[in-house]
């Protein structure tokens, strides 16, 4: 059993689902991999400038972890993340009430906990810790990102008396993360995973329509925030949404109830 939950962890956070990427997402990382160098680079070298610049700790932070999450092997994958986490560690001793600190210390050690078998089961409560502090902080922050990936969390770890997993729980904090920022694509995609799971036919076809509606002006607003990857991977999630809505149509509404 402890083996099966280490390894079923290692999946949760493969591919860096519990951020900006999608969880049914299985892309190429290497087309992706020369632009979050070089912009991992540049905030590298900002942060070097001024260790104690709170702002260039964040943004080399969130460098790291984006470069992380497509690394070619765990050793680079630990090397980023480690980068990130010490930067964003000292952030937030330094400014313990910038949210930016916290959740981008919780994004690395997420990339981090890839590499680490054996700390797999300690980190998930951390990172819960941290996530559940950052969204005190600022929920709104990273388009409601504390809520998003407090979702992811709960979705796909094992629950109890094994770990923190809990369908229920994922599916309130994917819900919020809509109401604060329906406009953001990952948000629907998200709560779309767990209305997925659910076989909730009627509620997911309501959000891949919405979804649908948001997505060509999505496209536009968020061009600067948004990797290229992570374009890429949302659209992988989407198509492969549609597809499984289209079965459930299909095959009857059938709905499991919520863990």
């Amino acid at each position: 059993m402890i083996v099966w939950f280490f390894q079923r962890f290692q999946w949760v956070l493969s591919a860096g689902c519990l951020a900006g990427v999608c969880l049914g997402a299985e892309l190429d990382p290497k087309p992706f991999h020369s632009a979050a160098l070089k912009n991992f680079s540049a905030r590298q070298a900002g942060w070097q400038l001024s260790r104690t610049n709170v702002t260039a700790a964040i943004s080399f932070g969130r460098a790291a972890y984006e470069l992380a999450v497509i690394a070619g092997s765990s050793a680079e994958r630990a090397a980023l993340a480690e980068q990130g986490i010490t930067a964003c560690r000292g952030a937030a001793v330094q400014a313990p009430k910038e949210v930016g600190a916290t959740y981008y210390l919780a994004m690395n050690l997420g990339e981090l906990a890839r590499t680490k078998l054996l700390a797999a089961l300690k980190l998930v409560k951390e990172l819960e810790e941290l996530f559940l502090r950052a969204r005190a902080l600022d929920e709104k922050y990273d388009f409601a990102g504390p809520d998003r990936c407090l979702g992811m969390l709960y979705f796909q770890t094992p629950g109890w008396p094994t770990s923190i997993g809990s369908k229920a729980k994922a599916r309130e904090h994917f819900r919020r993360a809509v109401e604060l920022r329906p406009d953001y694509p990952h948000n629907l995609i998200a709560y779309a995973e767990v209305l997925n799971r659910s076989r909730d036919r009627t509620l997911l076809a309501e959000t891949l329509k919405a979804l649908d509606d948001l997505w060509p002006k999505a496209k536009k607003a968020f061009a600067q925030d948004v990797s290229d990857y992570n374009w890429a991977a949302w659209e992988e999630s989407r198509s492969a949404l549609k597809a499984r809505l289209a079965k459930l149509s299909r095959g009857g509404h059938g709905r499991n109830d919520d863990e």
